[in-house]
């Protein structure tokens, strides 16, 4: 499990990530980056088994690249 605080790149096959919050709420003005890369793969399957956003603040947003300017899935 990998605990996140600004960007990291994850090149392994599998693996979990999360904000590192725990079973606290995540803090304030939080902004995570993970770029998924795993070497020689040509797609890549993501499963969300929780979240907890706040309405109208908050979101998860998938790019279809390695930035922000990348289409959004």
């Amino acid at each position: 499990m990998i605990i996140l605080s600004g960007t990291t790149e994850l090149t392994a096959q599998s693996g979990t990530f999360t904000d590192g919050s725990g079973s606290n709420n995540y803090a304030n003005n939080t902004n995570c980056s993970w770029l998924i890369q795993p070497s020689n793969a040509s797609s890549i399957t993501l499963s969300f088994s929780a979240f907890n956003t706040e309405t109208g603040y908050d979101g998860v947003i998938v790019y279809n690249g390695a930035n922000n300017s990348s289409p959004i899935l």
